[in-house]
């Protein structure tokens, strides 16, 4: 049901944005311990995944709570 979908989006959302935000101390951390290394470059880009899927997760959760509101009539 719509109604489900938004709650899974919602979870989901939620879920990769705290991942994100732990990648990213946990960065920030060993970035201000010494010069940018191959590992830190590796590191960077799978912030930069994380953030693409995050937001991909937030516009699913969009069209979730759209499909929610058709659902119940109301309009856009």
């Amino acid at each position: 049901s719509a109604w489900k979908e938004l709650e899974f989006r919602q979870a989901e959302a939620a879920a990769r944005k705290e991942e994100l935000a732990a990648v990213k101390k946990d960065y920030e951390e060993a970035s201000r311990r010494g010069p940018a290394t191959l590992a830190a470059l590796r590191a960077f880009a799978a912030i930069c995944e994380l953030e693409r899927a995050y937001l991909g997760s937030v516009y699913d959760q969009a069209l979730a709570k759209i499909k929610l509101e058709w659902a119940q009539g109301r309009d856009l």
